[in-house]
């Protein structure tokens, strides 16, 4: 019992997350300000910095924004101040090249603690009992289309966000637009448009 309590401790001596979130700058003045054979302890901390330069700094909704406009999935990460694994996805999986690139190209990135406001608005939302998580977000309609837990390498999730990358949310809309006509031609040209908002929402827990 005594071990558990201790061991988020090691990840905050060394890391103040209110002050990050608020001025990212204050790693970047920390790395300066000081060497890192003669500062190890930030030396730590920068292997864990959240990805400032990947990150969209702004509300979940106005993320949402964002992506629909720019027409790209939205990926959101939900970190925990207490999980260890949340600080391994920022050293060994937003920090990996290929999945910054990536991720730069073709989403708009939304990464939050969640004991926040909008970290605990989101959790309620998508029903998020497990943290850290990853999703990818239509933000045309805020359905989750894909979900990760816990810690995911940078080739599984470089390999799981390809079908994302064929095409945009907007894609994505008009191929379920042409599907559903073929599907039963007849029977959706009988249905009320109120029946055809049942439908759609169907599409959405696919």
């Amino acid at each position: 019992m005594g071990y558990a309590s201790r061991d988020p401790s090691p990840l905050i001596a060394f890391r103040n997350f209110d002050e990050e979130m608020k001025r990212p700058e204050v790693w970047e003045s920390d790395q300066g300000a000081s060497s890192t054979s003669d500062n190890p302890r930030d030396n730590l901390a920068s292997l864990y910095r959240p990805p400032f330069h990947l990150m969209f700094h702004g509300s979940f909704e106005k993320a949402k924004d964002a992506a629909s406009v720019q027409d790209k999935w939205l990926l959101v990460n939900l970190q925990s101040t207490k999980e260890f694994s949340s600080h391994m996805l920022n050293r060994d999986t937003w920090a990996n090249e290929a999945v910054s690139q990536t991720i730069g190209t073709n989403f708009i990135f939304w990464q939050v603690y969640d004991d926040t406001t909008e970290g605990r608005k989101v959790c309620t939302y998508y029903k998020l009992d497990s943290i850290p998580v990853v999703l990818v977000i239509d933000p045309i309609t805020g359905q989750k289309m894909r979900s990760w837990c816990g810690m995911v390498q940078p080739e599984r999730l470089l390999e799981d966000l390809l079908p994302f990358m064929d095409g945009g949310p907007k894609d994505h809309h008009i191929t379920l637009s042409n599907k559903r006509p073929r599907e039963s031609s007849l029977t959706s040209r009988q249905k009320s448009k109120g029946m055809y908002g049942f439908q759609f929402s169907d599409s959405h827990n696919e």
